[in-house]
Parts: C-alpha cells; sequence; structure tokens
C-alpha cells in the first residue's frame, strides 16, 4: 500500500537539538506520538492537549465546547438561546451598560416568566408588586385597583394627606380622594 509504517516503540528516542520525532507508542492498541527536542512528549489522538490554540481563522465546533474561561474581545453573534447558569454581570463598561429588550417581549424569572412585559409602543407592565427603597420620581403615574399610597392599616387619609405631595409642570395639579366610589375632595 501507499501508508507510511512505523515500528512501534516503548519511548522516543534520544533528543537532538533542532529535531523533533515522529513515533508509535507499543501501547495496546499503538499509539501516535510527537516529541520535540527537549523531550517532551505529546499524543496525537482523537483528544488533543496543548498548552495554547491559536485560530487565525474560523472555528467550528459540532458539539458542546467546555470552557473554563472565555475572554471574548469582539462581537458575539448568538443564533440560539443564551444560558447563564448563575448571575449574569456587566462591568468595566466605558458607557452607561443597557439590555435591549424587543418589542412585545418579556424579561422574568424561574418564579415569574412574565413579571416585566415591553410593549410594542415601549410601555412597560409590571406583573408584580414594585418595590421602592428611598424616593422615586415618576413624571407621570396611572394607579388602579386597591392602591394603597403610604397607608398602614392603622392610618386613615387624614395622617396620610401631609405625607402627599403633588407638583405639576402645567396650569394645574391636584388630587382627589374616593370612599365609597363617592367623590370627596
Amino acid at each position: 500500500g501507499g501508508g507510511i509504517m512505523i515500528k512501534e516503540q516503548a519511548d522516543a528516542d534520544t533528543d537532538i537539538a533542532g529535531y523533533g520525532q515522529l513515533w508509535v507508542n507499543t501501547a495496546t492498541p499503538n499509539e501516535l506520538w510527537f516529541t520535540d527536542d527537549a523531550g517532551s512528549d505529546f499524543q496525537i489522538a482523537g483528544d488533543i492537549t496543548g498548552t495554547s490554540l491559536d485560530i487565525s481563522g474560523d472555528i467550528d465546533v459540532d458539539g458542546t465546547a467546555n470552557l473554563d474561561i472565555v475572554d471574548i474581545d469582539g462581537a458575539v453573534d448568538m443564533a440560539s438561546t443564551l444560558t447563564v447558569g448563575n448571575t449574569l454581570i456587566a462591568s468595566n463598561i466605558s458607557h452607561f451598560p443597557s439590555l435591549t429588550i424587543n418589542n412585545n417581549s418579556t424579561i422574568g424569572s424561574v418564579y415569574d416568566s412574565d413579571a416585566i412585559l415591553i410593549a410594542t409602543g415601549g410601555g412597560v407592565t409590571l406583573s408584580q408588586t414594585l418595590g421602592v427603597t428611598g424616593t422615586s420620581t415618576l413624571a407621570a403615574a396611572t394607579l388602579s385597583g386597591n392602591t394603597l399610597v403610604g397607608l398602614t392599616s392603622a392610618e386613615t387619609i387624614a395622617t396620610v394627606i401631609p405625607k402627599l405631595q403633588v407638583e405639576s409642570t402645567g396650569n394645574t395639579a391636584g388630587i382627589s380622594v374616593f370612599r365609597n366610589n363617592k367623590d370627596a375632595g
């Protein structure tokens, strides 16, 4: 045949500076090895082990790539779902970090898959309670349902009114308090 035959041996020959060796180990089945001039042995097999890999072209992995640490210096284009097993952190960004969500999309968790809905016009709907610690400034807000603003079960409207501050950049501002569906003023 046209193949190159290499007789198997237990170890590489004596190292010679400036030369590498391609040899066959006597394992069963036998194995192809390369030994560099420093005496380092490298098995050439289905799994290639090395200290570094520099690829100047494309890489196509058909299967799972198990990577301990990934440092990507360019853009990433994903054609499928990105699953983060723990916490996603965006750091060391020179401009304001942002996350863009398409219209008619949701942001959720394992407990509530559509906790935040981004509508076509950019409106945001929360399906859960919005908790605010500190001060929240809203340009406009519509409160509906059984909404209590600053009330605890022991408080009355009379104790809440001093807590409410209504501001307007227009000509008028006001607040209406309803009790039993009747305008109280």
